[in-house]
């Protein structure tokens, strides 16, 4: 979260061209979204499971990121402005499920989030999909969000790859009988690439994949250079996502 923030912010000074980025976590993490409650889950239990929590400098709801590949997009708003980003990076997994043998689907509609989020188990990201995100079986299987500056955009985001996901249910802050009700019903809203595949994907298979539909699709990509640099640069602003550790003693 921090070095795609500093990215974001700060983009004329580490990157000359858009950037892509494919991430996964270790411990496995809940993120919760810029503005959400920390509130709405169990600080103290995910610690306790050896889990972490941030928050992201993205919208939407909390996030468990295990069994699932994260991504990160930073790029100017003079080359993609902001739906036209979503819609692109969509129409790339898109072509990823196709070339998987998976048949998906655009959803195009936009939902009312504000009235979603107040909604009894509104609390997990995927409990919602919002315009060119791709279905499954009408079922989400990436979730994605945006930070939009005076000049650049931040888009990131989760493609599911195993139902490790669901465990965010069990940290979430409400009685066990709202729990079970919201845990049926993110399994009737999201899906997983290995559910609807006769072999299991890893997210590393998947990141290189992604990679070739994109290059495809007529995206040169390099690599880039000054990680270990951005890293040292990151780690400094590193605190403004973690969530107070002072809620679990």
């Amino acid at each position: 979260m921090a070095i795609d923030t500093l990215l974001w912010e700060d983009y004329e000074n580490w990157l000359d061209r858009p950037l892509i980025r494919f991430y996964g976590w270790k411990p496995f993490t809940v993120s919760l979204g810029y503005s959400q409650k920390i509130s709405d889950v169990t600080a103290d239990l995910i610690r306790q499971d050896g889990y972490d929590i941030v928050r992201r400098p993205t919208g939407g709801k909390a996030i468990f990121h295990a069994g699932e590949l994260t991504y990160a997009v930073i790029i100017p708003a003079t080359v993609l402005n902001r739906e036209e980003l979503y819609a692109k990076v969509n129409n790339w997994f898109y072509m990823l499920l196709q070339q998987y043998g998976v048949e998906a689907m655009q959803e195009s509609e936009q939902p009312d989030f504000r009235k979603s989020y107040k909604e009894s188990g509104s609390a997990p990201c995927f409990s919602s999909t919002a315009r060119y995100e791709i279905k499954v079986s009408n079922r989400k299987i990436v979730g994605s969000a945006q930070r939009v500056g005076a000049k650049t955009i931040l888009q990131h985001g989760s493609f599911m790859i195993n139902n490790d996901h669901l465990k965010l249910v069990s940290y979430m802050s409400t009685h066990q009988i709202s729990k079970t009700e919201t845990l049926n019903r993110l399994k009737n809203q999201a899906t997983e690439l290995n559910d609807h595949s006769s072999r299991s994907f890893t997210p590393e298979e998947v990141a290189v994949d992604f990679q070739s539909i994109m290059v495809k699709d007529g995206i040169q990509l390099s690599a880039y250079s000054r990680f270990s640099e951005m890293e040292a640069s990151a780690a400094a602003i590193m605190d403004k996502f973690e969530i107070c550790r002072e809620v679990v003693l």
